[in-house]
């Protein structure tokens, strides 16, 4: 098998398990959201208070929670759009993926203890951990594939416009 194709394999291979990371996280976030049990409420009243004090925040955390992961996963596709990715790209990848399977325990730390100060930074610094790494990824894409930038601003706005068509054609 040529390097060529190894390589070639071996993204295919970072896409699929990419999305699966994508799929995994997304829908355990929706398992943090704990159900009472019917010892816990006795009247109307405490389904009341549990609803106000927990599972509105809760579902209201979980959606946000969820658009984030789903940008992320959006950057992810349009990475996986350029022509060109290093191993070491696929490697800081990895580290993302690790970084975005924190998400769910974040964001159930954040469905209990919302109203502390540090739950609320450790949620943020996550996301920008996350964030971060994505930008240094798409550095690192537009060096390698598009040296001489300006004189490529027609295969850049190509691939972005194929990474829109393609998250829009998936989602509908």
């Amino acid at each position: 098998m040529a390097k060529n194709e190894f390589f070639n394999r071996l993204t295919d291979r970072h896409t699929a398990i990419t999305d699966g990371v994508f799929a995994i996280a997304m829908t355990i976030l929706v398992l943090e959201i704990a159900v009472p049990t019917i010892t816990e409420i006795s009247s109307g009243a405490a389904l009341n208070d549990y609803f106000i004090s927990y599972l509105a925040p809760a579902i209201l955390i979980y959606f946000i929670s969820f658009y984030i992961v789903y940008n992320f996963w959006e950057n992810t596709v349009i990475l996986f759009n350029f022509k060109k990715i290093k191993y070491n790209i696929l490697f800081l990848n990895m580290i993302t993926l690790a970084s975005v399977c924190l998400i769910p325990f974040a964001t159930g730390f954040l469905f209990k203890f919302y109203n502390y100060k540090i739950v609320n930074i450790f949620f943020s610094m996550l996301i920008l951990i996350i964030s971060l790494l994505y930008i240094v990824m798409f550095m690192m894409l537009i060096r390698h594939n598009f040296k001489g930038y300006f004189d490529k601003k027609e295969e850049i706005k190509t691939v972005m416009e194929n990474s829109r068509k393609y998250i829009i054609g998936s989602c509908c």
